[in-house]
């Protein structure tokens, strides 16, 4: 009997997120730093905007910057976009 590994096979599942992607998201509540604000994607994956605290409740442009992996998932980090890029 073959068995998958559940994880696994989320995170082959997932859609990918890299460094620079630009996401747009709805910011939907603080983060543990000063002036972060979090956000999910539709898989769950916790996203933490940089300077976005004041957004809560507003859908935001932001460029990815960086994805951490941890054991029980990923975390995605990004910057709010300005209005110039």
């Amino acid at each position: 009997v073959k068995v998958m590994n559940m994880n696994q096979l989320a995170d082959a599942v997932r859609p990918p997120v890299v460094p620079g992607q630009d996401i747009s998201v709805r910011v939907r509540d603080v983060g543990r730093e000063r002036e972060q604000g979090i956000s999910f994607l539709d898989d769950g994956t916790m996203i933490v905007i940089e300077d976005a605290r004041h957004l809560i409740g507003q859908q935001v442009h932001a460029t990815v910057t960086r994805v951490f992996q941890t054991q029980t998932g990923r975390i995605v980090f990004a910057q709010l976009r300005t209005s110039s890029t």
